[in-house]
């Protein structure tokens, strides 16, 4: 499945970890980085997510997902990320 000749299964296992939620994945992390607009991110307990964080907090939404002024009132740094369409350099 990863192997493309520089990543194999074994070594994505190492680094990475498979947990059951999304809060759980979030248990003693520094971030949130929302990338999808999965339902489970709208309806997460943020509350329960920034206490089992580490502090600062920092939530990074790529997807416009989240109601920003109410996570920092909880505690977390909030960037909004987005992309512009059709970006040229």
């Amino acid at each position: 499945m990863f192997n493309d000749g520089f990543l194999t299964n074994r070594t994505v296992k190492k680094q990475v970890t498979i947990c059951k939620s999304a809060l759980e994945a979030c248990k003693n992390a520094e971030a949130v980085v929302i990338a999808t607009e999965w339902k489970e991110f709208k309806e997460i307990d943020w509350e329960a997510v920034y206490a089992g964080m580490n502090k600062p907090a920092f939530v990074f939404d790529g997807r416009l997902l989240v109601d920003a002024e109410k996570l920092t009132k909880i505690g977390f740094k909030v960037c909004l990320c987005f992309r512009f369409a059709d970006v040229r350099y």
